[in-house]
């Protein structure tokens, strides 16, 4: 897959209390390729220091959204990141769009999105 660069603001998102907080992001698509839904292992460049990451880009089904979004976990970060402008390369996708039961097994599959965007990006 040929990475796909979005540049946007982190804006607030919906709310939910997660063991993995995400960003989400108010993008402008910087590509001429088609992006599709489902979940990248990804690099965002934030305050010119670039970070693995694991993104989600699509309708999130599973917690109710109505339209779509990209929401990306950081994978070694704390902080708030509210209103920075970043850049993000969505790098090698990993899954398609899945509808979870419960907030616990959407956090199950955010767990094992983790360890295998962190395995693919160690690696390229």
């Amino acid at each position: 897959m040929t990475p796909i660069l979005l540049k946007g603001t982190v804006v607030r998102g919906r709310g939910l209390r997660l063991r993995f907080p995400t960003a989400t992001l108010q993008v402008s698509y910087q590509s001429s390729q088609e992006i599709a839904e489902g979940v990248y292992a990804s690099r965002m460049l934030v305050d010119g220091v670039s970070r693995e990451a694991v993104t989600s880009v699509g309708v999130a089904v599973s917690v109710g959204a109505a339209e779509s979004t990209v929401e990306t976990n950081l994978l070694d970060f704390t902080g708030d990141l509210v209103g920075k402008e970043v850049e993000l390369e969505l790098v090698a996708f990993l899954r398609p769009m899945e509808h979870f039961s419960s907030l616990e097994e959407l956090e199950e599959a955010i767990a094992r999105d983790r360890e295998q965007g962190r395995r693919i990006l160690e690696s390229i």
